[in-house]
């Protein structure tokens, strides 16, 4: 059993963190209960599940907490405005080689079309030649030509079906997106209006310091003095280049390894993995390593060889959460 800290002294080098990340599969009252009791500190609580009723997730989580008393600590996560897939009727599984238009609707049941709401004012961004990755690059559509309210492409590969609100990367595409949307901003306010002031807050797709320094200003106009702390997901090309900036400006790093993998070669995420950690210890600020920690245990109940020594060679890398 993990010794947890208290409130307000997130992460320390003495031990490490454990987080679990509340969704549909992990949201109910006794599945909250057990993970406290089993060592889990933390929650991340991705808003990019829309269908969920964040505000009383996050005080059912304080209220177990107030009940065991024991310090829990709950972290928003704002997916940001990217894009993502609209509304499917029906969940696909494609064929290698079949022809699919992505077109700028909210929802469609054309099995030959995926909806991505926003996607039309990017076309003249998008190169032709580059991927359109899905879950996690899971899916992969290779970009063969463009139309006035989408683009044309062809699957090159789909290990897994198509999703409503399934998130998506454009290869070598620079989009500019907001780290904090309006309604994350409400969801903020309708947080303060409980007393609830979030101790960390986790931002996407984060380009460079900036970005940061934008969301410090929109969480003080919320909050005043007393703002979160600000935990910056490590999920782009970008990011690494201005690495050292943003460990500096963040207050928290994550390695967001699925994003991650698929902005960078796949090959090269153990060694950038090495120096995101090593960045952060030099400048003292935690890091927390994310993404398909033991996803086999999770499907199968047995981890795999390989996913034990994932865990414990964060651990020795110096990862303080994972």
């Amino acid at each position: 059993m993990y010794k947890i800290p208290a409130e307000g002294c997130l992460f320390s080098r003495n031990s490490l963190a454990i987080i679990a990340t509340l969704g549909p599969s992990f949201c109910k009252r006794k599945d909250i209960i057990t993970s406290i009791e089993y060592g889990v500190q933390y929650f991340r609580q991705p808003l990019a599940y829309k269908s969920q009723d964040h505000l009383s997730q996050y005080l059912l989580v304080k209220e177990i907490a107030r009940n065991k008393k024991t310090p829990c600590i709950v972290i928003p996560d704002f997916p940001s405005d990217r894009l993502r897939i609209g509304k499917i009727m029906k969940c696909i599984k494609y064929e290698q080689n079949t022809q699919l238009s992505i077109v700028d609707k909210k929802e469609t049941n054309q099995q030959d079309e995926i909806p991505v709401p926003g996607i039309k004012q990017y076309i003249n961004d998008i190169p032709l030649g580059e991927s359109l990755l899905i879950q996690d690059g899971n899916i992969a559509i290779k970009i063969t030509d463009k139309t006035k309210i989408g683009l044309l492409g062809l699957v090159h590969f789909a290990k897994q079906r198509i999703k409503t609100n399934n998130n998506l990367v454009i290869t070598n595409c620079d989009i500019n997106i907001n780290q904090l949307t309006p309604s994350d901003i409400n969801y903020l306010k309708k947080l303060k209006e409980e007393g609830q002031i979030p101790l960390y807050i986790n931002i996407s797709l984060v380009k460079n310091a900036n970005n940061i320094l934008k969301c410090r200003k929109q969480l003080s106009e919320v909050f005043g003095s007393h703002t979160p702390r600000i935990m910056t997901k490590i999920e782009t090309k970008e990011s690494l280049d201005n690495i050292s900036d943003i460990v500096r400006e963040s207050d928290c790093i994550m390695v967001a390894r699925g994003d991650l993998a698929m902005a960078v070669n796949i090959e090269e995420l153990p060694y950038i993995q090495k120096k995101i950690i090593m960045t952060c210890r030099i400048m003292n600020k935690p890091v927390v390593v994310a993404t398909q920690m033991l996803e086999n245990f999770a499907d199968h109940l047995i981890p795999n060889r390989s996913e034990l020594n994932d865990i414990a060679l964060a651990v020795r890398q110096g990862a303080t959460g994972i």
